[in-house]
């Protein structure tokens, strides 16, 4: 179905100026560096390795294209596969090698990839990819809160909207912040999951940047205050005494 629903939270200006340092230090685009944290808390999430992940890319980089009326879009699939051993460095530079090899070849229609991969074709699916990400920029509204997610540990719903895929992850940077909407397929996933999703994609930010040298497999996605009420709080034994024994259980 394109039953959806749509949240909204902010990356912070602390985790936003950590992203955009790296990008200078390591070259290439903030955009990068957000979709391989992504894939890094997808594979943590799933212990899948192997990820794909479709973008959408402006098809008019072709002069003889620039005066007409029309709708240019192409699909870019991007597919990365993580090595849990190495580090948030190493991956990001493999990534980002990848996406400048797709977008060498951005013309080559989405449309033409698909039969020549001989998929197995199921209705209910998209063929190469469930999940998108879009990177907006400053002239597009996306943006709904004016300002009222400006507390990054709050997530506005803003109810039903279209979606074309199982997850759409939109992110656009503004002056000092990131706006990070999920558009996610309601008869797939629920609120609780993905809103949850959300914050430990900005806990991931943090745990990445403080050290960008430790293994992917280690990085840590969950706050202090989470692993305490894991620990602590949904762990927690409450013996009640009882006369019961195991041949009377066993017979109940």
């Amino acid at each position: 179905t394109y039953n959806g629903r749509l949240l909204e939270t902010m990356i912070g200006e602390e985790e936003t100026s950590a992203l955009k340092h790296f990008v200078a230090e390591q070259g290439g685009s903030l955009f990068m560096v957000v979709l391989a944290a992504l894939k890094v808390l997808l594979y943590r999430y799933t212990d899948q390795k192997d990820i794909i992940i479709g973008t959408p890319i402006a098809g008019r980089d072709n002069e003889d294209l620039s005066n007409q009326i029309g709708f240019y879009l192409n699909t870019l699939a991007l597919r990365d596969v993580i090595n849990p051993t190495e580090d948030f460095v190493n991956f990001y530079n493999r990534l980002k090698g990848n996406m400048l090899q797709a977008y060498a070849h951005q013309e080559y229609p989405f449309y033409s990839i698909v039969p020549n991969l001989k998929l197995k074709y199921d209705q209910s699916r998209s063929p190469v990819f469930d999940i998108s990400v879009t990177f907006h920029n400053l002239s597009e509204d996306i943006h709904r809160s004016n300002g009222e997610t400006s507390k990054t540990d709050e997530t506005v719903d803003y109810g039903f909207e279209y979606v074309k895929q199982d997850i759409e992850f939109h992110f656009q940077p503004l002056e000092n912040t990131i706006n990070f909407n999920v558009v996610y397929n309601t008869d797939r996933y629920d609120k609780a999951l993905m809103s949850e999703f959300m914050q430990h994609y900005k806990q991931l930010l943090t745990s990445l940047f403080k050290n960008t040298k430790i293994p992917l497999q280690q990085v840590s996605y969950i706050s202090e205050e989470e692993t305490h009420e894991l620990l602590h709080v949904f762990n927690e034994e409450k013996t009640i005494p009882s006369e019961e024994t195991l041949v009377s259980l066993f017979a109940k």
